[in-house]
């Protein structure tokens, strides 16, 4: 009893850390949106700027990858042991909390085993339906950081949950777990090599990094790419270069994907003023 109530203790506290870290950034974020240098298009243009962009986006993202990789480099080092052990629990909650659809998967399977324990052929086809939603869920948790293949791999891993939910009912719920877990975290944009709390914690210290980048150096992906920024506002002048170092931190993938959009757009108002 005494250790379910620590664990339940130890999940609050993960919980307040992280809205504490987003609370930061949020706060980060109106600081560089009112407050970061003016943007401006250097002498050397626009291309020099959204090229800088795109370095900065996966400098971000292969300093967070280094940094993964220092940890377990230094797991057995004795001074850094308590560090890595906090840091350790702290990722191990985040999982509890951001994969219950693996949690349950067992609960549906013995279902679905109780339901068609009667048909052999009818459970086989259920089984290796529910698996086949497994793989690809695991397969879009670890996809590598590339929007395009996230959208991929989600649209795959949704026709899979449909398909399971049409056929068996009595799996419903974890499917629409599993389904919730698709839908937020493509909604981030992006995704790294990890497991679910590393990759928050990676989103997390990237954006903020991003955001420390971005504001000093006036980064503005909407004037670089568009030729204009964001409409002027007293209230945060600067919501470009924010959004900016918010994207960049976001690695390298976003980031790109973002230009061209902007750069398509660019390109669908010069044809129409032609």
């Amino acid at each position: 009893m005494a250790k379910k109530k620590v664990r339940k203790n130890s999940i609050s506290s993960t919980k307040l850390y992280t809205f504490v870290w987003l609370g930061l950034t949020i706060l980060l974020f109106l600081v560089v949106a009112q407050w970061s240098n003016a943007p401006s298009i250097p002498l050397e243009g626009a291309t020099a700027v959204l090229t800088l962009i795109g370095t900065v986006a996966v400098g971000i993202e292969r300093t967070i990858e280094a940094s993964w990789d220092g940890v377990s480099l230094f797991r057995g080092k004795a001074w850094a042991k308590a560090a890595l052990d906090q840091l350790e629990k702290f990722t191990q909650d985040l999982n509890e909390q951001m994969a219950p659809f693996h949690t349950r998967f067992e609960e549906a399977m013995a279902k679905i085993e109780q339901e068609y324990a009667k048909d052999k052929a009818k459970l086989e086809d259920a089984k290796k339906a529910l698996e086949t939603v497994q793989a690809q869920i695991s397969q879009f948790q670890t996809i590598a950081p590339n929007i395009e293949s996230i959208n991929k791999a989600a649209a795959q891993a949704n026709t899979a949950i449909a398909a399971v939910q049409g056929k068996y009912p009595e799996v419903d719920q974890v499917c629409t777990v599993g389904q919730v877990l698709i839908n937020a975290t493509t909604d981030f944009g992006a995704s790294f090599k990890d497991n679910p709390g590393r990759r928050l914690i990676s989103l997390m210290l990237g954006m903020f990094l991003g955001l420390c980048i971005a504001g000093p150096l006036g980064l503005d992906i909407f004037l670089a790419a568009l030729g204009t920024t964001l409409p002027d506002s007293n209230l945060l002048p600067h919501a470009g270069v924010a959004i900016t170092g918010l994207v960049i931190g976001l690695g390298s993938g976003p980031t790109h994907t973002l230009i061209r959009t902007l750069e398509e757009i660019k390109n669908k108002r010069q044809a129409a003023n032609v």
